[in-house]
């Protein structure tokens, strides 16, 4: 389980999203000076790339996800 208040935690200064490792910052941030072109046509939200739309659109169509409020990231369960 993912425990926020133990963990190294690198936070996004654009979008305030957190993350464990300083890599997956690195790659986030690559994401905020891309224009975000395509779209979700369940729910409009909007990403830089192809690849990043198809692993969201998982969440409208296979079973149900739970989403972090602290960090924004999808798990399978609440925990």
């Amino acid at each position: 389980m993912f425990i926020h208040e133990t963990g190294t935690f690198y936070k996004c200064d654009l979008c305030s999203k957190g993350f464990m490792l300083g890599s997956e910052l690195k790659a986030h941030l690559m994401n905020h000076s891309r224009e975000k072109v395509y779209e979700c046509n369940v729910c409009d939200k909007k990403f830089p790339n192809k690849n990043s739309l198809q692993q969201y659109l998982n969440v409208h169509t296979v079973g149900k996800y739970y989403m972090c409020n602290m960090c924004g990231k999808i798990f399978v369960t609440n925990g």
